[in-house]
């Protein structure tokens, strides 16, 4: 009886660790106002070398608590964002069946879920998935923010880069699209050749040259333009600009976007008076 006694606990721990590897189940809810994005997770099998780890088992989405299937796509195959603003109650929802990425935005119409398209591309164009902008009412793609509430879209000219990648941060205005300092594609085509092998050079030489020298540097670009002008900034004097390529994570943005010191111009546009 004692050996059962001690051999019990111990049976129960080996099964609950077996469970956390192999049968470990977890739900992950991604919530604005009335709708719902639930990702349901398991543990197990997950890399590509049988490494293990968590992955998306199922999906659904919920509208006052109740699942929602949109009768334009599957939501298997999508993953969405809540809009970064709470008082603006839409997701943002990225699919790539069928050899094309499409943007969709959910949202509610008075007391109605409704779904609409703000963007698509084929695959083999690359990648446009968009970004939030600031204040949580526009997504940003490659050429025009849309706003998720009306579907009004604006038009942007110059972006040098992938934006779920690159983009840092807007101006309250939207009108200054910050990204970090790089060799973009502009200077490639669809297939990833490089067009222009002097800009290209150009631009990577003046990015190591800033690097080996300990400056942070950022494209300050006209959205409507897309003139860009350059801001330099030493690191020993802003550390918080340390270096974002090796790592543009949701904690380094949030801290670089709270030291950004926006004031408006003679003209009512906004300027970044810091970092300077």
């Amino acid at each position: 009886m004692k050996i059962f006694n001690f051999m019990l606990p111990m049976m129960i721990l080996l099964l609950s660790v077996s469970g956390c590897f192999w049968g470990g189940k977890k739900t992950e809810t991604h919530q604005s106002g009335r709708l719902e994005y639930v990702e349901y997770l398991r543990f197990g099998p997950a890399g590509t070398h049988g490494s293990k780890g968590w992955y998306i088992n199922d999906r659904e989405l919920k509208v006052n608590g109740r699942q929602w299937q949109p009768e334009e796509i599957e939501v298997k195959d999508i993953t969405c964002q809540v809009s970064p603003n709470q008082a603006v109650e839409a997701l943002k929802c990225n699919s790539f069946k069928g050899m094309k990425q499409t943007v969709y935005i959910v949202r509610m119409k008075d007391d109605t879920p409704e779904l609409v398209m703000a963007a698509a591309i084929e695959s083999v164009k690359g990648d446009d998935s968009g970004s939030w902008a600031d204040d949580g009412h526009w997504v940003l793609f490659r050429n025009y923010y849309f706003n998720v509430e009306t579907s009004e879209k604006r038009a942007v000219k110059g972006l040098p880069g992938e934006v779920d990648k690159y983009f840092i941060a807007a101006s309250p205005d939207l009108e200054t699209i910050i990204y970090p300092d790089g060799c973009y594609d502009f200077v490639r085509d669809e297939s990833g050749e490089v067009t222009n092998m002097d800009e290209y050079q150009k631009h990577y030489d003046k990015f190591q040259e800033r690097q080996k020298n300990g400056i942070a540097a950022f494209w300050l670009i006209e959205a409507r333009t897309g003139e860009v002008k350059i801001l330099e900034s030493k690191i020993t004097d802003y550390p918080f600009a340390k270096n974002p390529h090796a790592y543009l994570t949701v904690d380094w943005l949030k801290e670089f976007k709270s030291k950004l010191v926006w004031e408006k111009d003679k003209n009512g546009k906004d300027r970044l008076v810091y970092p300077k």
